[in-house]
């Protein structure tokens, strides 16, 4: 059930056109941006609400769909 809500999430804040990546081991973010999709992401953001408890299975997510920043 975590899997299937965690890809839900990421799959709707791409659609929405925010850019969220996995950045180190166990994190991820999302940039806002200027270009009128920020409030689209705020949308997404407000209906699926706190996430925080899917943050393994979001990190798995990115990953395999090769959305990383490597650090130096």
């Amino acid at each position: 059930m975590g899997t299937d809500l965690a890809k839900a999430y990421v799959d709707a804040v791409i659609e929405a056109g925010g850019d969220i990546v996995v950045v180190g081991p166990d994190a991820y973010v999302i940039a806002r941006t200027i270009n009128g999709t920020s409030s689209k992401s705020d949308e997404v953001l407000d209906r699926f609400g706190n996430v925080t408890h899917l943050k393994k299975e979001i990190v798995a997510y990115l990953r395999k769909l090769g959305r990383t920043i490597e650090g130096e």
